[in-house]
């Protein structure tokens, strides 16, 4: 479901009521929308918070699209953006603290934190990217089983061909050019 910013409300994860938004949310919401129509991306939910990583400490917006997690952030007309993929997100927690909550989320690669996130349904946000990355590793998963079946069905076929070779009912330049056929080359 894409999140919706009608009337610029945005649920207010403290207060627990809709609200209209900071003008750095919305700033950041109209770069972040246009960023995401011209890749062909869906924002499914958005939270506002501060990242922290180990080399950046930034205000913006922590995007789920349909594809990726993106952390977008606007300063002085120019936006700063990082993406994770969901294969990647490997823990994501959420703590409630004094100033709001934070996202805790680690990856292949790195751990970052979305501090004080006072913006955006932080429980939906949650439940968004777990949905997205269980629907990534199924799709991974069942890549993996497909790629294995189709080796194990070429090997199958290469035999069965090879069998006809051994009864004569094949000849060599036949087999070779079909086995060539099966593995693609």
């Amino acid at each position: 479901m894409a999140f919706n910013f009608r009337n610029e409300d945005v649920f207010n994860s403290i207060s627990g009521k809709k609200r209209k938004a900071s003008s750095a949310f919305k700033d950041t919401y109209y770069v972040a929308h246009a960023y995401t129509a011209k890749t062909n991306e869906v924002i499914n939910e958005i939270v506002f918070g501060t990242l922290n990583t180990k080399s950046l400490k930034i205000e913006g917006l922590l995007l789920v699209t349909n594809r990726r997690l993106l952390f977008i952030a606007v300063k002085k007309y120019k936006y700063k953006m990082l993406a994770w993929n969901f294969v990647d997100i490997r823990h994501i927690s959420l703590a409630k603290k004094f100033l709001g909550f934070n996202v805790t989320i680690s990856t292949s690669t790195e751990s970052f934190i979305v501090a004080g996130i006072a913006e955006g349904d932080h429980e939906k946000f949650i439940t968004s990217i777990r949905k997205m990355t269980n629907k990534n590793s199924a799709v991974t998963t069942t890549s993996t089983k497909t790629t294995q079946k189709s080796t194990e069905k070429i090997i199958e076929e290469i035999r069965k061909y090879s069998a006809l070779k051994d009864e004569g009912l094949l000849t060599e330049d036949e087999f070779a050019a079909k086995k060539k056929q099966l593995l693609g080359i």
